[in-house]
């Protein structure tokens, strides 16, 4: 439960979280420094819902919003009739929220869902961080005609498989594939992949199985061809977490990069995204002000380069800002 509370933290920017639409953002001029204070040219939002929490309404969402036609899909790890998460639209004509699916509502459900949906067709996928069967969390579907939520999978049923997922699933075909924060044949996490047809989920490597191997994955893969990519935001070779690559039948995984400190990035979260055969991705840490960086890398491992580093607020060190999460992460492997 410690968990789930640290992603209400990070997922809240306070108490009343907001779903926004932005109107627009206006370049801002060729002579106003990049990191400085806010341009002014930037355009008002408009506050299309505010999430009220308590029985009646989602609570601090964490993830994306996933549209289809005029309708947006999203979850909240708190809210909900049980308060333990919720499923929610919004119609994007009408500007009405509703709440579809309170997580809990059955035996083994899952609670504290995290990350954002997965969409195929009429079906969307999901993770909870925690609740099924063993209370390490579950791979889930929600039916979006007949409004029905169906556990799939419940992490922890087998040896050595994953625990409490962090993030958001891909789909290739009829295969999901995601990784876990925890669990696995060394307690760092996962990769695994779920057959959506069969039911059936694999785990295809456990971190912390590989010299300077990452730990602790909190984020989503990526997927080009038959590789799969992601980041850790611990472990490595210097223990500031690490880019990697792995093929979908759970070979030649490989440690791409180690992340280091400053000027280096360090401790990256959430997902890659790749233009051709060059990834992106940002850390939370390092860089020239150690308050974290944009980078970029070859999708074989070459060519690592910091594009810019984040100047971090100019009344406390970015350090101080940034490592909340890192720390409260370490403290909880500590004690798992």
């Amino acid at each position: 439960m410690r968990k789930l509370r640290l992603l209400s933290l990070f997922g809240a920017v306070s108490l009343a979280v907001t779903l926004i639409c932005m109107v627009g953002i206006l370049g801002g001029r060729a002579d106003e420094p990049m990191g400085g204070e806010v341009s002014a040219a930037l355009s008002p939002y408009t506050v299309l819902h505010s999430f009220a929490g308590g029985p009646g309404d989602a609570a601090r969402p964490w993830g994306s919003l996933t549209l289809s036609g005029t309708t947006l899909y999203g979850m909240s790890p708190n809210g909900g009739t049980t308060g333990n998460g919720a499923i929610f639209t919004f119609d994007t004509k009408k500007k009405v929220e509703t709440v579809l699916y309170s997580f809990g509502s059955v035996a083994n459900d899952g609670i504290g869902p995290n990350g954002s949906f997965t969409l195929s067709g009429t079906t969307l996928y999901g993770m909870t961080n925690a609740g099924g069967a063993t209370n390490n969390g579950t791979i889930f579907m929600f039916d979006t005609k007949k409004k029905v939520e169906t556990v799939l999978y419940s992490f922890g049923s087998v040896a050595n498989d994953g625990a409490n997922p962090c993030d958001s699933l891909i789909l290739s075909g009829t295969t999901l594939y995601g990784m876990t924060n925890a669990g696995g044949a060394n307690g760092y996490g996962t990769i695994f992949m779920f057959d959506t047809k069969k039911k059936v989920e694999t785990v295809l490597y456990s971190f912390g199985s590989a010299a300077n191997d990452g730990t602790g994955p909190y984020g989503s893969l990526i997927l080009s061809g038959t590789t799969l990519y992601g980041m850790t935001p611990t472990g490595g070779a210097n223990g500031n977490g690490a880019i990697f690559r792995i093929n979908t039948q759970g070979m030649e995984y490989k440690v791409l990069y180690s992340f280091g400190d400053m000027p280096d990035g360090a401790n990256p979260w959430g997902s890659l995204i790749r233009s051709g055969t060059t990834l992106y991705g940002m850390t939370t840490n390092g860089g020239a002000n150690d308050a974290g960086t944009i980078f970029e890398i070859k999708t074989q491992g070459q060519e690592y380069k910091v594009l810019y580093s984040f100047p971090g607020w100019p009344d406390r060190p970015g350090r101080r800002r940034q490592r909340l999460w890192h720390d409260f992460h370490v403290r909880h492997e500590d004690k798992r």
